[in-house]
Order: C-alpha cells, then structure tokens, then sequence
C-alpha cells in the first residue's frame, strides 16, 4: 500500500461512523452529555433563584454608570415666582421682575428661565416638532445653494421663512432673519435682481440692524445690501397699536422688549413687523402687522389659557403668607415636580411713597423647603423703568457665600414607618420550593444513570462508555 493510499484510509476510517458510539438518549445526544445537560438546567435552575435573593445582586451591577463620583455640578434651575402685589401696577412688576431675571442669569451656576418658559416646556406647549421641521427646511435650502440647485434652493428657503414666521415666539429671530438672506442669496444667483431687492428690503424693515455673515453672502451683493439699508432707512414712519386679551401681556416687537399691553409703538418702518405676547398662565401669542405709512397698524393679540397654569397658582397663593418661614409648606412640592425646579425665588412688591416700590425677596430651595436667603429693597421706579443697578445687586447677594454644592437638609416630614422584621430563610417558600426542585433533578439523573447501559462491544474493539457498567458480566 501506497503512502497516499494509507492517509486516504487513515481518513477514510476516521470519517466512519464507529458501531461502537454510546447510544443516544431521546435528546440526539450521547447520554453521558445528556445526564451532563441535566446538571447544567439544574445548575441554571438554583443559580437563578440565589440570583434573585436580596443582597445577592452583582456588586458590578449596584455600581452606578459612568464610574466616577467626581462628575461635573449641574446648574441649579431656578425661576422666579411674583406673589400678590395689589397697589404696583403690572407693567412694573413685569420691569422688575425681567430685570431681576437678567441679574440671576448672570450667575453661572443657575439654569434661570422664566417661569412662563418653565410651564410652557411642562405644559408641552412649545412646538418643538415644528421649530425642527422649520429649521431641517432651513438647512435644506442651504445644502440646495451650497450646490447651486438654485430653483430648488430659492423653493426650500421660501418655504422655511414662513415655517420659521409661525413658530417665531419660540425660536430666537436672527434665525428668521438669516432664513431671509439666505432667500435674497438664491435669488441673486439666479439672475432675479428685483426679487432679490424685494427679499432685501422685507429683512430690513424689521431687522434694520442686520449685519450679513460675510461667509454666507458672495461679495458681489455688498452694494445690492447696502442699496437696500440706505432704502429702508428712507422709508415713511408710523405707529402700531398693541392691545392684548386679557390685557397686561408682555409685548415684543420683532424681537425687543416694548412693554406691556396696551401700548402704543412709536416710528415703525412701513412694512412688516412681528409682535410676539407673552402672559404667565397663557399661551404665547404672535400677530404679524402691516404697518402703512398714513394709518399705521393695530393689532390684538388674544390669547388662549394654558391648561396647567392652576398648580402653579395654587402653589404661589398658598405659599404666599409663609414667606420668612422654614421648611415653607409642602406644596411647593407642586413647583418642584411639575416645573422640575431647584430653587424658586418669590418676589412680593409694597408701593411705597412717590415712585418707590419695596421688594421683599425670598429664595428657597424647593428640595429641602428651606428658606436660604432673603433680601429686602426699595426700588425707585419712573417711567416704568427700575433704578439701574438695585435688582443686579439684589440678585448677586442673594447668593452671596451660598454653597452651591452643599448638601441639603431633608424636608421634616412624617417618620418613615417601622423596618419589617426580615423572616429566617427556611420560612420563605421558594426556599423549600428550590430544595424540592433540586432533590426532584437529582433523583431524575440518578434513575437515568443506572437504567442506561452502553452497547456490547465486539471482541475486536476498544470501546469507551461507563466504566462500571462496561466491567458488569
């Protein structure tokens, strides 16, 4: 015999099925492995249910994510909350209260929103699908000039100046105004002078201070944009009447703070202007005007009232005699919960003689209910306009030596109820149900183990099986 003949007998007598195999059991596996399986579906059995005992738990898995302790603070979100001031008019309470906002913003280690943003985002009153829908239209748009697709371009962009135009109470407005000068860009590179002096002069109507993104604007429009200002800057002037339903709403005109409705807007540019109202407890509203230059404009924005306003002014009223107090009462756990609040700051105005305004000021952690500091003020206020520089400061010594990263006294409420004596193990019933379960498994593979024969072996082989049971006569 040939060496290649041996290897292909060699491999020919390996690939052969061997008469002597152990028989399989009713799985299709040797029955060694099968009583082998069994200890493992016991195994599995009794590890699961040790698994699930208290206390027994992987300690990898009690370990919080991310490993470290030592992870970066948050910032503190905070709100300020105005309680009844009967005798202060509302459009003072609006001054003050913006001004003292804009002193807590300036503290890096507060989320300070007001409190109408707050309940607007609980409430699920802002628009976020439509502000993404106009904004993806917006890029488009771009994409679309960026590769001189110029009709799709000019398409996309005048599609999302209106989108942006609907949602423009919650969306910053150089948005709206850069949506514009994207529009006038497409129709320059078409070839559309006039429509490109038309988009031009609608942007500086209401946004007079616009200065074009030299990345954005091919040098070639410089003189077309600065033709369009000195245009604007010719154009007849008039006045816009504001009123508001309910009335003391938060005016804005394209984009900047007027005060508070009614009011009169004086020396608009004939065009289009956008106002924008706001009142805590309503909805956001806008009203596009037409200003024209004999009759000028009116508008009335009514607005409709927010559904989740009632929690939060139960809260303010019902807090409202506690001021000084600590803990306050528990339901500021409403303004906690619902707004997802750290800290309120509640701000209660006194009109005192002439043009002065007193200003009791209370911060309190709503996590812990206590009072952390207070502030009391007098503000002189003329013309609607608060005395600059008190409410800055108001706001900074508010603060003044707060540890921002202290811990917090618990809130004193009810004692927890009594710890439930824990049962010895053996009085537990899947205690018992386990050790049954696994006397049950143990008697099963002994049964099988000693009814189980291995095959007979021929004189002329070597077989391999249970030894004992093979050495039997």
């Amino acid at each position: 015999m040939t060496m290649h003949a041996l290897r292909e007998g060699t491999h020919s007598a390996v690939r052969a099925p061997s008469r002597c195999s152990p028989p399989e059991s009713s799985f299709g596996m040797p029955r060694r492995h099968a009583r082998f399986g069994w200890g493992l579906v016991l195994g599995a059995i009794l590890g699961a249910i040790l698994g699930s005992l208290p206390g027994l738990a992987s300690a990898d898995a009690a370990a919080p994510a991310g490993g470290s302790a030592a992870t970066k603070a948050r910032r503190l979100r905070v709100t300020i909350a105005t309680l009844p001031s009967p005798g202060v008019s509302e459009d003072v309470q609006v001054a003050i209260q913006r001004e003292l906002g804009e002193g807590l913003r300036k503290n890096s280690h507060l989320d300070m929103k007001d409190l109408d943003v707050r309940l607007a985002e609980f409430a699920q009153e802002m628009p976020f699908d439509q502000v993404e829908l106009a904004r993806t239209t917006l890029q488009k748009g771009r994409e679309a000039l960026f590769k001189m697709e110029i009709d799709s371009a000019i398409l996309q962009l005048a599609d999302a100046v209106d989108q942006l135009i609907a949602v423009l109470p919650y969306i910053k407005k150089q948005e709206l105004a850069d949506a514009m000068m994207a529009v006038a860009v497409a129709q320059f590179q078409k070839g559309k002078t006039q429509a490109m002096q038309q988009a031009l002069r609608r942007l500086f109507v209401w946004r007079p201070t616009y200065t074009a993104d030299p990345t954005q604007v091919p040098p070639q429009m410089t003189e077309a944009v600065e033709a369009a200002h000195h245009e604007v800057s010719q154009l007849a002037r008039a006045d816009l009447q504001v009123s508001s339903e309910p009335s003391g709403a938060q005016v804005f005109v394209d984009g900047d703070y007027i005060g508070v409705a009614p009011i009169s807007v004086p020396g608009l540019a004939v065009g289009e202007h956008y106002v924008t109202l706001r009142k805590l407890g309503y909805k956001r509203g806008l009203r596009v005007a037409q200003v024209k230059a004999n009759s000028g404009a009116s508008v009335v924005g009514k607005l409709m009232r927010s559904e989740k306003y009632l929690l939060v002014e139960q809260a303010v009223v019902k807090v409202a005699p506690q001021m000084g107090k600590s803990p306050i009462d528990s339901v500021v756990d409403n303004l906690r919960e619902t707004l997802f609040l750290d800290q309120t700051l509640f701000v209660q105005l006194r009109k005192q003689a002439g043009e002065d305004v007193e200003l009791s000021a209370h911060l309190y952690d709503l996590r812990s209910r206590q009072l952390i500091s207070k502030q009391v003020s007098t503000v002189r206020v003329q013309a609607g306009v608060p005395q600059a520089g008190v409410l800055a400061s108001v706001a900074e010594e508010l603060y003044r030596g707060i540890d921002y990263d202290a811990g917090l006294r618990a809130p004193v409420d009810a004692p927890p109820p009594p710890p439930v004596e824990a049962r010895p193990l053996y009085k537990r019933w899947w205690f018992w149900t386990a050790i049954g379960v696994i006397a049950a498994g143990t008697a099963t593979a002994v049964v099988i183990a000693a009814t189980q024969r291995s095959a007979s072996c021929p004189s002329d082989h070597v077989c391999t099986g249970s030894i004992g049971l093979a050495l039997s006569y």
